[in-house]
C-alpha cells in the first residue's frame, strides 16, 4: 500500500503486506544466524528456538510465516 488509508484492514489477521515482511525479516536473520554466524544449522530443529506468545490468531500465523 502506498498511502495507510489503503493498508488492508484485518483486525486479528496478518496481511498480505504482513506476510511479505516476515519473509524478508525471516530471510534476512537466516543470513546472519544460519549462513554468516553459523548458530543454528541450516536444517530447521524445533530444539533450537524458542516462541512464546499469547495465543492470537495472528500472533500464531506470525510464527507459521
Amino acid at each position: 500500500a502506498v498511502e495507510p488509508s489503503e493498508e488492508p484492514k484485518n483486525f486479528g489477521h496478518i496481511t498480505p503486506l504482513g506476510q511479505r515482511q516476515h519473509y524478508l525479516v525471516g530471510s534476512e536473520l537466516r543470513r546472519r544466524y544460519v549462513e554468516d554466524a553459523k548458530l543454528l544449522s541450516a536444517d530447521y530443529q524445533v530444539s533450537q528456538s524458542f516462541l512464546q506468545t499469547p495465543f492470537v490468531a495472528r500472533n500464531i500465523q506470525s510464527l507459521q510465516a
